[in-house]
């Protein structure tokens, strides 16, 4: 297994500490609230794009509730902030949300995080969604906003996860290729 060299490290560890730090959550939040009350974003979401809304916030609950093998639903969380904001006509606001997301993939923040965070996340997702589809598009802003402040919070000591009833605790794997089965 080849080892991370000086730089890389470095490299990465700047990364993560820009993309988690204060002041780069609160411009991510900032410009997605922005950019979601001052342009029509939501308003502009066909009702294709709210269908494949759902489908994103169904897979990622699909993803967290299965029973042997729960899986970050990283690839639907990063699609379901850039569709919201597709029909935005902004390339720079879109410019930006996009390198976010390849910073929060770059220090791998898409790799761990406690089964509670996930599970709050994609709460709101489906609450903002629930939101758009009633044309509510004021309370799904509370709920983006709200929504964004969770990272900041992602490694604070949350409520225990109840143990199932069987005994057994769910094993959190970001990747089910990685398993062959067992």
């Amino acid at each position: 297994m080849a080892t991370a060299s000086s730089k890389e490290r470095s490299t990465k560890k700047y990364c993560a500490q820009a993309a988690t730090s204060p002041l780069n959550t609160e411009t991510s939040a900032s410009l997605q609230a922005a950019s979601f009350t001052t342009s029509p974003t939501a308003e502009r979401l066909t009702d294709a794009d709210k269908q494949q809304l759902r489908s994103l916030v169904d897979a990622a609950w699909g993803k967290l509730r299965h029973a042997t093998f729960i899986q970050i639903p990283h690839v639907e969380h990063r699609q379901f902030h850039l569709k919201i904001f597709e029909h935005l006509d902004n390339p720079f606001v879109m410019g930006i949300l996009e390198a976010y997301w390849e910073a929060y993939e770059a220090v791998e923040l898409n790799t761990y995080a406690d089964l509670h965070y996930w599970q709050e996340a994609w709460t709101y997702h489906e609450k903002i969604l629930d939101c758009i589809c009633a044309g509510d598009y004021d309370a799904a802003q509370v709920a983006l906003i709200q929504h964004t402040t969770l990272l900041r919070h992602r490694h604070a000591t949350p409520d225990p996860v109840p143990v199932p009833a069987n005994g057994k605790r769910a094993r959190i794997v970001s990747n089910s290729s990685n398993y062959k089965g067992e």
